[in-house]
């Protein structure tokens, strides 16, 4: 059964759409994509793309460092996400979505 959100949620959402929004102004999500790369100096491992999208769902155009922030502030407020699948973070709603298509709810990342 699921709960409603808590008070707590509802502040850590709140404070996280800040932060994002100061950082990227315009943005109402996060993506994350798990890529895998053959790097000749590191090694293969596998990197996250991250897109900051806006309300009309496209792209913003950010700086890597402003990407690499965003990622911590949305990995570090979901500490527990299984971060090797690709996620949606709603800025709107202060969920943080899997996107395998049947874990997004209607209506979020183009799914009716």
């Amino acid at each position: 059964m699921n709960r409603p959100p808590s008070a707590m949620h509802f502040a850590r959402a709140a404070r996280l759409a800040r932060e994002l929004d100061r950082l990227a102004p315009g943005i109402v999500a996060v993506r994350t994509t798990p890529v895998f790369v053959d790097d000749l100096p590191r090694g293969p491992r596998i990197a996250t793309f991250v897109h900051l999208v806006d309300d009309e769902g496209l792209v913003l155009a950010a700086t890597p460092d402003v990407h690499r922030t965003a990622y911590r502030l949305v990995r570090d407020a979901f500490s527990s996400a299984e971060w090797s699948h690709e996620y949606r973070y709603d800025l709107r709603r202060g969920d943080l979505f899997r996107c395998d298509g049947a874990a997004l709810p209607p209506g979020v990342g183009g799914v009716e």
